[in-house]
C-alpha cells in the first residue's frame, strides 16, 4: 500500500483519481501551518509521494525526513519551490504537469494586454470613486500593433496564435526556436534587441533561469520603443520592479501589467504597487477551474503510474520514456545493470565509462539504460543508496565522465 499526501487546496479530482486505485491511500492536508519546511518535516516520514502546488516548499530539510518518498508531483509547471537537485541525489523523481495550464495562462496574458490598452481596471476604480474620467483614460487600439513575445514555448505559441486573430503583427525572440518553425506559426523571429525596439506591447513567457533573472532591467527598458506596454505572466524576478517603475514615471514606458512578483505576496509598501499606470493580479495566470482540474488529473495519473508501474512521465530530473519505447527497453534494463555491476566489481574504483549502443537501439532513447549501467557500476563501490534516478548525479559527484556512442551498424559478438 502506497501513501500519498495532497496539499495546497489541489482540485478534488486528484484525490478521486488516486483513491480509485486499491493500492493507494490518500491524505489531504491543506493546513497552511504545515507548508513550512520545518512543519512538513515532522509529518512526511511515512509518505511515498506528495502532490503540491506552489504553496508548499520541499527543501533539503524536508527530504532528509522523508525516507520513504519516491516521487514529488507539482500540479503546474514551475518547480521553484522544490529542491530538485537534493531530490535527485536522494533518488526521488520530481514531476510537473506542463501543458495543463497553457491555455489559461495565455488567455490571462491577453486579458491583461487588453485591460492595459483600454485602462479597464483604472476605469472601474475611477467610477467607484464617483468620477467620470473619459479623457484621462483614453486608450489605444491593438489592431495593427506589434506584439513582441519573449519566449516562444507552449504558452508563447498560444499567445501568438490568439494575437494573430486580433490582427496584431506578432514577432518573437527565443534562442531555442528556428526561424522556419516560427514562420509556420505566422511569427517573425527576431533578436531580443530588435523585439525591444519594434514592439508596441511586450509579453514575457520565459522560465526562471540565470539568463532570465532581471532581464527586463534599466538597460533593456532604454532599448524599448517609447510608449511600450509590458505584460509579465512568467516569473516575478524576470522584471526589475524599481527600473520598471522609474521607466513608467519618466514616461518612456506607457504602462505594465504584472501577474507575478519576485516575492509573493509582495511587500505592500512597494512603490510600484501605487503606480496608477500598472495593473496587477495576484498570480492568477493558471487560476481557472478548468486548468486546476487538468493539472490535478495529470499529476495524480503520473504519480499513480510511477508508484504502481514505475512509468515516468514529465519528470524534470529524469528522462521521460514513452510506453512504446519502454516496451523495447525494459527487457534490457536488468542486463544493463548487471553489466555495470560487473565492471564495478572488476575495477573496484571510480573510472570513466563509455557505453556504445549499436543497431536498432541507436535509434531509441537509451538514457534509461545508461542510468541502469551507472546504477550497477556505482552500487559496487559506494555505500550510498543508488537507483536509476540519482545514478547520473552520483557519477558526476564522483568525477566519472560518462560517454554514450551510437552506431547503426549491427555487429556480431562472440
Amino acid at each position: 500500500m502506497f501513501k500519498v499526501m495532497i496539499r495546497d487546496n489541489m482540485s478534488p479530482v486528484a484525490k478521486e483519481r488516486l483513491e480509485a486505485l486499491s493500492q493507494i491511500e490518500v491524505v489531504v492536508d491543506n493546513n497552511k501551518e504545515t507548508n513550512s519546511p520545518e512543519a512538513l518535516s515532522g509529518i512526511i516520514k511515512d509518505f511515498h509521494a506528495i502532490a503540491i502546488r506552489s504553496g508548499t516548499k520541499i527543501t533539503e530539510q524536508v527530504l532528509a525526513n522523508a525516507p520513504n518518498l519516491k516521487v514529488i508531483g507539482r500540479a503546474g509547471v514551475g518547480v521553484d519551490n522544490i529542491d530538485v537537485e537534493a531530490a535527485t541525489k536522494r533518488g526521488i523523481i520530481v514531476m510537473n504537469a506542463p501543458g495543463g495550464n497553457t491555455i489559461t495562462t495565455a488567455e490571462h496574458a491577453l486579458s491583461l494586454m487588453l485591460s492595459l490598452a483600454r485602462n479597464i481596471p483604472q476605469g472601474t476604480a475611477s467610477l467607484r470613486e464617483g468620477k467620470w474620467e473619459k479623457k484621462a483614460l483614453t486608450g489605444v487600439e491593438i489592431t495593427g500593433k506589434t506584439l513582441g513575445i519573449v519566449g516562444l514555448g507552449q504558452i508563447g505559441r498560444v499567445v501568438a496564435e490568439r494575437a494573430g486573430g486580433l490582427k496584431m503583427k506578432v514577432i518573437a525572440a527565443d534562442p531555442f526556436v528556428s526561424k522556419s518553425s516560427a514562420r509556420e506559426m505566422g511569427v517573425d523571429l527576431v533578436s531580443l534587441d530588435e523585439l525591444f525596439s519594434l514592439s508596441d506591447f511586450i509579453t514575457l513567457h520565459v522560465p526562471r533561469l540565470k539568463e532570465t533573472a532581471g532581464m527586463i532591467n534599466d538597460k533593456a527598458l532604454q532599448k524599448m520603443k517609447p510608449g511600450v506596454r509590458i505584460i509579465n505572466c512568467s516569473r516575478g524576478d524576470v522584471v526589475d520592479l524599481d527600473a520598471l517603475h522609474e521607466a513608467i514615471q519618466n514616461g518612456h514606458v506607457a504602462g505594465a501589467a504584472l501577474d507575478v512578483f519576485p516575492k509573493e505576496p509582495p511587500d505592500p509598501s512597494l512603490l510600484i504597487l501605487k503606480n496608477p499606470k500598472i495593473i496587477f493580479t495576484p498570480h492568477l495566470g493558471a487560476s481557472t477551474d478548468e486548468a486546476q482540474d487538468k493539472v490535478a488529473v495529470m499529476i495524480a495519473d503520473q504519480i499513480a503510474d510511477y508508484l504502481e508501474k514505475e512509468i515516468i512521465t514529465n519528470a524534470v530530473n529524469f528522462p521521460s520514456i514513452s510506453k512504446d519505447i519502454l516496451l523495447h527497453i525494459v527487457p534490457h534494463l536488468s542486463l544493463s545493470e548487471k553489466m555495470g555491476s560487473l565492471m564495478g566489481q572488476l575495477i573496484r574504483k571510480s573510472h570513466d565509462i563509455t557505453i556504445t549502443y549499436s543497431g536498432e537501439f541507436a535509434k531509441l532513447n537509451t538514457r534509461l539504460l545508461t542510468h541502469a549501467v551507472l546504477k550497477g557500476l556505482l552500487s559496487s563501490f559506494t555505500d550510498k543508496p543508488v537507483n536509476q534516478i540519482n545514478s547520473l548525479s552520483l557519477a558526476k559527484e564522483k568525477g566519472i565522465a560518462v560517454k554514450e556512442t551510437m552506431s547503426l551498424a549491427t555487429d556480431d559478438f562472440t
